[in-house]
């Protein structure tokens, strides 16, 4: 599954010609496809239950605002209610990791690394500078 997205993100970058993610789905419509497919991976993938086994120490920087969730305009309406909450998702998935931060600033977006750019360098210059 992960190769076929690749392949139609690739595909829709260069702007070639599109075949069907699926049998009976409309080169036009792939990336309605392509939103569903990448939906269900997130939820159905084991990834999620593989976090814990994460040893390597990890820093989530987020906006507080962001809210992207991509797919959700395709997703079915219970689905989609419980997409967008990034910095709450960073927090969870961090709480199951051994050795994981968040830090969420408030007031910012999708991209931290450019909407604060001298706290983003400040908040990763001190985390890996830990011993």
């Amino acid at each position: 599954m992960r190769r076929v997205i690749g392949e139609v993100v690739a595909r829709h970058a260069v702007n070639e010609d599109v075949e069907p993610v699926a049998v009976g789905v409309e080169p036009r419509d792939d990336l309605v496809e392509l939103g569903r497919i990448e939906n269900q991976m997130i939820h159905d993938q084991p990834v999620v239950h593989e976090y814990p086994l994460v040893r390597t120490p990890t820093l989530f920087i987020m906006g507080a605002n962001d809210h992207n969730a991509p797919g959700k305009p395709y997703t079915t309406p219970e689905l989609g209610a419980g997409m967008g909450f990034n910095a709450d998702n960073a927090r969870r998935i961090a709480g199951t990791m051994a050795n994981a931060k968040v830090i969420v600033f408030e007031g910012v977006g999708h991209m931290p690394h450019m909407e604060r750019p001298a706290e983003f360098g400040d908040a990763m210059l001190s985390f890996l500078s830990r011993e």
